[in-house]
């Protein structure tokens, strides 16, 4: 195992994809906070113009979701396109052995693009912006479940690579899958019309949106948590068994 998980570790490291999405990344927060300083200068003086490094740091979600989807499913792929799979399998490396080291090793990934739009986000909104701000209720918590919810898509994306093993087919569903649930949510709410409820408030995107307010209730901490580790476990889980049972 500690081998494997030598091998993907460096695979990761000299992967272009990941340097590639890395950059992107960064460049992505430079343009949404310059994008955001022109907008605030449009507006009127006052503090409701006024933008702080933490009010920025709950933009992580801003560029993540599709460039996590083309990282992971490339990086997952790469090996069985290439068919290179068959080769690691000869050495003797079981498939549970494998999958665990791909999964900690694109999770991997996917956390350095959230902690490097952290940096970049709390810089520029200290150097560019009006400093620091003030944390507003469970703001650590939220941020921290801000984290988990995204590694959640990590999870979905993971596993429709594990599962299909075909770089283009894996991209299309990991970019339309999470458009098509939220749309089918939003069509059941719109049906079902019920103040107090809502379909969308339990998937990703409704807890992400849950936590951009300055100030989060615990109870949506606690519904943000559930819910990205039950679609963490869920994801692992079908995708596990499904790698355990399809061919090399």
């Amino acid at each position: 195992m500690n081998n494997m998980l030598k091998f993907e570790f460096r695979r990761l490291i000299k992967s272009k994809v990941f340097l590639l999405c890395l950059i992107v990344s960064a460049l992505g927060v430079i343009v949404v906070s310059v994008t955001t300083k022109l907008f605030i200068a449009g507006m009127t003086d006052g503090d409701s113009g006024k933008v702080y490094a933490l009010d920025l740091l709950k933009n992580l979600a801003s560029n993540y979701s599709l460039l996590a989807a083309i990282f992971v499913t490339l990086f997952v792929c790469e090996d069985y396109t290439s068919e290179t799979i068959k080769n690691i399998y000869s050495k003797g490396y079981t498939r549970p052995c494998v999958f665990w080291s791909k999964y900690l090793s694109s999770l991997a990934g996917c956390l350095s693009f959230i902690l490097l739009n952290i940096v970049m986000e709390f810089l520029l909104g200290v150097i560019f912006f009006d400093g620091i701000g003030k944390a507003g209720q469970n703001y650590a918590l939220s941020i921290l479940t801000i984290i988990l919810l995204l590694l959640a898509y990590h999870a979905m994306y993971f596993a429709f690579g594990i599962s299909i093993r075909k770089t283009g087919g894996a991209i299309a569903l990991s970019i339309l899958a999470p458009t098509g649930i939220e749309l089918l949510l939003t069509l059941a709410d719109t049906v079902y019309k019920n103040k107090k409820f809502s379909f969308f408030d339990y998937w990703i995107s409704g807890r992400l949106s849950a936590m951009m307010d300055a100030n989060v209730a615990g109870k949506e901490i606690v519904a943000g948590v559930i819910i990205a580790v039950v679609v963490i476990g869920a994801f692992v889980t079908a995708s596990y068994f499904v790698n355990e049972q399809r061919d090399c």
